[in-house]
């Protein structure tokens, strides 16, 4: 494999990822910090919560990568997501606070083509779900993850995936903020 700077998670990159390589970890966090931050902001977490998060991750990886089997890109985007999950649990449990709703301009960034009116509502509607129906639909809907990468990611089968989006979808309708139509 040529050395193009960037890690995309095969077995040459793994072995430059735990030989520490610096262009390795660049290429990575590069690629994976935003998709965690975006998660961490989706699942509650105001902006610092969440670069905390996403940080605190990568550091576990660079300690936990030699004694885990993580040998491709896609078992390391979802440890990752593991421990951002992991993270805020303990985060919001500690300080006894609920996953604080994501703001409008947030929102607006991750979801651009909705309507400011759509938007607010949107973000009030997330706020209340389960956190394993928002996780799914965070992961589904703002980091445009597929079933089986949620399920791969989540630990969970792809119909328990399948069936957590489907329950958050119905109380979002029920909310009113989607219609029956909407998809």
């Amino acid at each position: 494999m040529a050395h193009s700077g960037r890690a995309d998670g095969g077995p040459g990159d793994i072995a430059r990822l735990l030989a520490r390589d610096e262009d390795a970890w660049r290429a990575l966090h590069e690629r994976e910090f935003p998709v965690l931050y975006r998660f961490a902001r989706g699942m509650g977490a105001d902006e610092h919560l969440a670069e905390d998060c996403a940080s605190e991750a990568f550091i576990r990886l660079l300690r936990e990568l030699p004694k885990r089997r993580l040998d491709t890109e896609r078992s390391i985007r979802a440890w990752l997501l593991v421990v951002c999950r992991n993270y805020l649990r303990d985060q919001f449990r500690r300080s006894h606070g609920a996953p604080t709703p994501l703001d409008a301009a947030d929102v607006a960034m991750q979801a651009a083509d909705i309507d400011p009116h759509t938007r607010l509502a949107l973000e009030a509607a997330l706020a209340p779900l389960p956190e394993t129906q928002r996780e799914v639909l965070v992961m589904r809907f703002m980091l445009g993850m597929t079933t089986q990468q949620v399920a791969h990611a989540s630990g969970r089968g792809v119909k328990a995936v399948e069936s957590l989006q489907h329950r958050a979808i119905e109380a979002l309708r029920r909310s009113g903020v989607l219609r029956k139509e909407d998809r």
